[in-house]
């Protein structure tokens, strides 16, 4: 917007607005302000066109069209019980970590960026992910990645994953602190061993993915 309204023409150049989070709903965020613009707004999920449209500042149509995946099959050997996505979260992964590190399990910790091809990879070769999103996101697209890869999910609510996140159907999501994510934990490794609660999940995953495909 800093950009575009010096050289405005606005009474040739119709805006369209891409917005990928509700921070854009927040009076102290620096993209607060141009909601009053005129613009055709396109959310990436209904979370974030709910956030902007309870500001009554918006100006302009607002469409909702939710993040989809297009996810390559991968069939590899499970050799991680767990992995877990920190880069935005590091603090909370390593206390986790810590917590975990007379388990015996097999834990692989993301904390930094990698492509998105190793990701997927390391998805494929693990049977647990715990995903550690900021408290506040979009649309949390590696939920879904995990539920393509993963034989189970943890992640958090953080208002984005709401419109196909649900927790106890394809995933669990524990209140954002140490000690209930490690309870989601145990539980998920105890769903581990029973297959046919297992197969309930991974066909509500398998449901969720296709509406998202």
């Amino acid at each position: 917007w800093k950009q575009y309204l010096p050289l405005a023409n606005k009474a040739n150049k119709p805006v369209i607005n891409f917005i990928q989070g509700v921070r854009h709903a927040d009076p102290n965020s620096d993209v607060f302000e141009f909601l009053s613009q005129p613009a055709v707004r396109i959310c990436v999920s209904k979370q974030v066109a709910d956030a902007i449209n309870a500001t009554g500042r918006v100006n302009g149509p607002v469409f909702t069209i939710p993040n989809g995946i297009d996810l390559p099959l991968l069939v590899k050997d499970k050799v991680y019980d767990l992995i877990v996505l920190a880069t935005k979260q590091p603090d909370i992964a390593k206390a986790i970590q810590q917590r975990l590190v007379a388990s015996g399990l097999q834990i692989l910790v993301i904390d930094q960026w990698v492509p998105r091809e190793e990701w997927f990879g390391l998805l494929a070769a693990s049977r647990l992910a715990l995903l550690l999103p900021y408290s506040v996101e979009g649309f949390y697209l590696p939920a879904l990645e995990a539920m393509k890869y993963c034989d189970l999910v943890i992640v958090p609510d953080c208002i984005g994953n709401r419109g196909f996140c649900r927790d106890n159907k394809n995933c669990l999501m524990p209140e954002y602190n140490v000690d209930s994510i490690l309870v989601s934990v145990e539980r998920c490794l105890q769903l581990l061993k029973n297959e046919q609660v297992l197969t309930v999940f991974k066909s509500e995953m398998v449901h969720t993915l296709n509406a998202h495909t």
